[in-house]
C-alpha cells in the first residue's frame, strides 16, 4: 500500500458481543495481497467460539483514520472441523472400514456446490 498514498499504517478490527459484554480489538497491518489489482488484507481477532460477534473494521493512516465499516450480519467463530473432530464427537474407533456408506455435501452461508469445483 505504501506506493499508493495515503498508505495504510494499521487496521483496527473490533469484534463485540453485546450479549456477553465482550469486546475484542486488534490493531494490525495484517497480511495483504493483491487480488486482480485490489489489495485484500486479513486481520485476525481472537474471540471465543460459538458467540455472536458484530465486526467492524477501520483503516488507520499516518495522518487520519478511514470510516468505520461494519459487517452487515453477526459472525460466529467455530473451531475447525476435521475428520478427527467428527470421529471424536461420534466415538468412531480408528481404522474402521465402511463398505456400504453414502456421502453428502453440506452447503452453508450462501456457499454452494458446483460440479465445476470438482
Amino acid at each position: 500500500c505504501s506506493d499508493h498514498p495515503p498508505a495504510v499504517n494499521n487496521f483496527k478490527v473490533t469484534a463485540s458481543s453485546p450479549r456477553y459484554n465482550d469486546t475484542r480489538t486488534a490493531f494490525d497491518l495484517g497480511e495483504c495481497v493483491s487480488v486482480n489489482g485490489v489489495m485484500t488484507c486479513t486481520v485476525n481477532v481472537d474471540v471465543d467460539f460459538y458467540k455472536l460477534y458484530n465486526v467492524t473494521a477501520q483503516a488507520i493512516f499516518s495522518t487520519s483514520s478511514g470510516p468505520v465499516d461494519a459487517w452487515p450480519l453477526p459472525s460466529v467463530s467455530t473451531p475447525a472441523v476435521t475428520p478427527q473432530t467428527i470421529a471424536s464427537l461420534y466415538n468412531i474407533p480408528p481404522n474402521i472400514l465402511q463398505t456400504n456408506g453414502s456421502q453428502m455435501v453440506g452447503e452453508f452461508e450462501r456457499q454452494y456446490y458446483s460440479p465445476s469445483d470438482l
